[in-house]
């Protein structure tokens, strides 16, 4: 991948730096956790009280957060790399 695109992202959007730990525990949960790719599990896994509908509910919100996703491709992108 082009040093240019990531380059322009973590210029444009430092959101992903403003992540509260829980936020941040969702996306490495989602990313490799046990539950790895199901977002209801992974946030149940961070927030075990959260009844299910809202675990659902915020899992799917997370998911759409700007900073979430940015740190899931810069993850996604150093798989890649070690991968590679």
């Amino acid at each position: 991948m082009s040093g240019g695109r990531s380059k322009a992202l973590t210029a444009k959007d430092d959101s992903h730096l403003h992540l509260t730990d829980r936020q941040r525990r969702f996306v490495l949960e989602y990313f490799h956790g046990d539950m790895a790719g199901n977002a209801l599990q992974s946030y149940r896994s961070v927030f075990p009280q959260a009844a299910y509908t809202t675990a659902a509910s915020e899992a799917s919100e997370l998911l759409k957060h700007p900073g979430v996703r940015l740190l899931l491709e810069e993850l996604h992108r150093e798989l890649l790399r070690q991968t590679l």
